[in-house]
């Protein structure tokens, strides 16, 4: 378990139901960085101990990158991302969020609305 960060308001989220990572909320709210470097992070700091290198063709759900628990808890960030709530049982996120590239498509193509 990672221990606590201080500075601010934040948001428990594990990617693969065993290590905790924080996500603060102002990093999604205005640090500068883009979805893509939010993602990337969230990805790398919730993957902690997996060997792999995360590029655009990296399948997220195949290399076990992310588990069940993980689609759930970025399910959440998404949703946080695109400022609505998601239709889970209408998704598919095999095939919808499986890479980077899928996940940053799926978040424009939603944002906002």
């Amino acid at each position: 378990m990672h221990a606590p960060r201080t500075g601010g308001p934040a948001e428990v989220v594990s990617l693969t139901g065993g290590d905790l990572l924080e996500i603060k909320h102002e990093a999604a709210m205005g640090d500068g960085l883009s979805t893509r470097d939010r993602l990337v992070r969230l990805l790398e700091e919730g993957s902690q101990g997996f060997d792999f290198e995360l590029t655009d063709d990296t399948s997220l759900i195949r290399s076990g990158l992310i588990d069940s628990l993980g689609l759930f808890n970025l399910a959440l960030w998404i949703e946080k991302e695109v400022h609505s709530k998601l239709d889970l049982a209408s998704l598919d996120p095999s095939k919808e969020w499986d890479t980077i590239p899928d996940i940053l498509n799926f978040i424009a193509k939603h944002r906002g609305g």
